[in-house]
């Protein structure tokens, strides 16, 4: 369960707010207060009054994988597969385990064929798929996605929405400005004004 009491931060003003585990979509017009409430729920971000507790944990103790709304700025290493495994090679996995675990990633989100390519090269979408592989490939508890479905056409979107609750992942939060990509949702909340009004 996300926990939210007396949290204050810039535009976000909560009492008190409740999330279970699950996907999770977060909508509301821009400056609502969505991506401020995403990087306290990833730990990038401090209150400055109250909590967040996922399952009784801070949000900078657990694993958190992001993938944000600007795919240039999500990558740091030149190839593909590189990009991906970086996560696995810095939690010091074994050769054997990486490889598989990229290549079921790749696999699942149809880029295996990207792998040797140098991901500055690629267009948006596909760079976007690329940081969802990096996110997922080491399996994390929660999930951020900043409305990355911009970049994406509906059935890529339906594809990567089906992929990450295949993955079950403990909890999935996204932005999105798409009226389908909410409805993939197993709740969805609304800011307006940095509060919660749904």
């Amino acid at each position: 369960m996300i926990e939210c009491r007396d949290l204050r931060c810039g535009i976000i003003d909560i009492n008190f707010a409740t999330l279970p585990p699950g996907i999770i979509a977060v909508t509301g017009r821009n400056g609502s207060g969505k991506t401020t409430f995403l990087r306290l729920l990833a730990g990038l971000s401090y209150p400055e009054t109250g909590e967040i507790r996922i399952d009784t944990h801070r949000p900078e103790d657990i694993h958190c994988g992001w993938v944000g709304d600007a795919p240039d700025k999500n990558l740091i290493f030149g190839t593909v597969e590189s990009e991906i495994s970086s996560p696995l090679w810095f939690a010091h996995q074994s050769a054997e385990l990486v490889r598989e675990a990229v290549s079921d990633v790749a696999s699942e989100l149809g880029i295996s064929h990207l792998l040797s390519r140098n991901a500055r090269e690629l267009s948006g979408g596909e760079k976007v798929l690329v940081s969802l592989a990096t996110a997922l490939v080491s399996s994390p508890m929660l999930l951020i996605m900043d409305e990355s479905d911009a970049y994406l056409d509906q059935k890529t979107a339906l594809r990567v929405y089906s992929c990450v609750r295949a993955r079950s992942v403990s909890y999935v939060v996204y932005t999105t400005h798409r009226p389908d990509a909410s409805l993939l949702a197993d709740i969805c909340i609304c800011f307006e004004d940095g509060r919660l009004i749904g």
